[in-house]
């Protein structure tokens, strides 16, 4: 086997359990969100994780009873797969958001349209 026919197959794996893993920390995070009522949503980018509390001043850290299997796996595999690099934010049964917080540059009509579209 050539090493661009094995770097084909590789990626492809890859990809198949970056997928995967997705999926999984989705369901596991949305398990210890349905589990736990005090807990608000999931929010994951730019290398960090967390739950939020319901109550906005505070945050669930890594070491809260709830949520330590939770990121010990993430933690496990965030260094080969960059989990933590996706982005999601969901509430226990909410629609997963995967874009937020970006805001089109432009007119201030096309910032203020986008920005309402995202209120509905």
């Amino acid at each position: 086997m050539s090493y661009k026919k094995k770097n084909k197959e590789i990626e492809k794996q890859f990809n198949k359990l970056e997928k995967e893993i997705s999926l999984f920390i989705e369901l596991q995070a949305r398990g210890v969100l349905k589990k736990h009522p005090y807990f608000d949503e999931f929010v994951m980018a730019m290398g960090s994780a967390g739950f939020t509390y319901k109550n906005p001043d505070r945050q669930a850290k890594e070491n809260h009873p709830a949520c330590k299997q939770f990121f010990k796996f993430l933690n496990q595999w965030d260094d080969i797969f960059h989990i933590t690099g996706e982005t999601m934010r969901f509430t226990a049964t909410g629609k997963k958001h995967v874009h937020w917080g970006l805001v089109p540059t432009g007119s201030i009509e096309a910032r203020e349209k986008y920005l309402d579209e995202l209120i509905k």
